[in-house]
């Protein structure tokens, strides 16, 4: 009947079409466990306000109980809004063989982590689809309710606040909002929420911090990184693998551009790199040429073998790479 793949086209289907036209089949799918609850949960709140609500978790309940709940008049009336989570292939294809064509009766809200291949919601109902999301589409998104949040609570937040929320919590939309709940708190009565209020508040993630020091380090020939993070071996080893993910991502670039690929065709090859940053980067990879990358590896290979072998420390091993690339 109908998909959508942006959140915002569908919480205005549901506003539009609430209650009395809402779809008796709905499908979420996200792989976010907390995006998809929240999902759902703004289902319900369009549902009727008199329905009966049962939940399931799908991989645990077996059809005939979803269908017998589906089935169950309330006994003062009112449908019942059946809503299942984390529905399974196995799940999905019994409930193929029952439906072939929406509930007649009472409503019935999916969930699923994944695509799920020829999907009876498809043809019978609306689905929700962020599987093909792209990186900055969510990130535009969750900073435009990190925006929403802080209006909401009487404030404003600056935008390069929310920049760095996103940037520190890696994308995990849970996360996110508790850390923006935090520092509304934190903003108490003030007007706006700064740059300042996030490095205060909102610690960095390590998969981000390691992130963020090998792109420095390859991109901008920065490093930010102290004593005691070099010290730690742990550590080491991590920024070793963000090291070689970044070097392999300019060899990668220059083997585009040596192949006469148009930049206007780098995009599917770079799926989840921002545009802006793809170009910053596609014209730092031409200047630096495929010999600094190649020359970079080579060197990573030789630090991590000698990490191996009881070699130097770890911050001096660090440092010899720095200092011969």
């Amino acid at each position: 009947m109908m998909r959508y793949t942006q959140l915002s086209a569908f919480h205005k289907h549901l506003a539009s079409a609430a209650p009395q036209n809402l779809c008796r089949l709905y499908l979420i799918v996200c792989a976010d466990a907390f995006e998809r609850k929240s999902a759902l949960d703004a289902l319900l709140s369009y549902a009727a306000a008199d329905a009966l609500v049962v939940r399931y978790v799908g991989s645990e309940t077996p059809v005939r109980e979803i269908l017998d709940a589906l089935n169950s008049p309330r006994l003062f009336g009112g449908e019942p809004i059946v809503v299942v989570d984390e529905v399974d292939k196995k799940l999905h294809d019994a409930l193929s063989s029952w439906f072939k064509e929406p509930p007649a009766f009472g409503y019935l809200f999916l969930g699923a982590k994944g695509k799920i291949s020829a999907s009876f919601a498809e043809t019978h109902g609306v689905v929700l689809d962020l599987t093909e999301e792209k990186p900055w589409e969510k990130e535009k998104r969750l900073a435009e309710k990190l925006h929403q949040m802080a209006k909401s609570a009487g404030c404003r937040l600056s935008p390069d606040a929310a920049s760095l929320i996103l940037e520190r919590v890696e994308g995990d939309a849970a996360l996110i909002f508790h850390e923006m709940e935090k520092l509304i708190c934190y903003a108490a009565d003030k007007q706006e929420i700064t740059r300042g209020d996030v490095e205060a508040l909102c610690k960095s993630s390590r998969n981000f911090t390691l992130w963020q020091i090998a792109d420095d380090l390859i991109w901008e020939r920065v490093f930010r990184a102290n004593g005691s993070e070099l010290s730690d071996p742990s550590f080491f080893h991590g920024l070793i693998a963000s090291l070689r993910q970044q070097l392999t991502l300019g060899m990668k670039m220059c083997q585009l551009k040596g192949a006469g690929v148009p930049f206007g065709e780098w995009r599917s090859h770079f799926p989840k790199i921002w545009p802006k940053a793809l170009e910053k980067k596609a014209e730092i990879s031409g200047r630096l040429g495929a010999a600094y990358f190649h020359r970079g590896l080579e060197l990573l290979f030789q630090v991590e073998l000698l990490s191996k072998s009881g070699g130097p420390a770890t911050d001096a091993l660090l440092d010899y790479f720095r200092i011969k690339l």
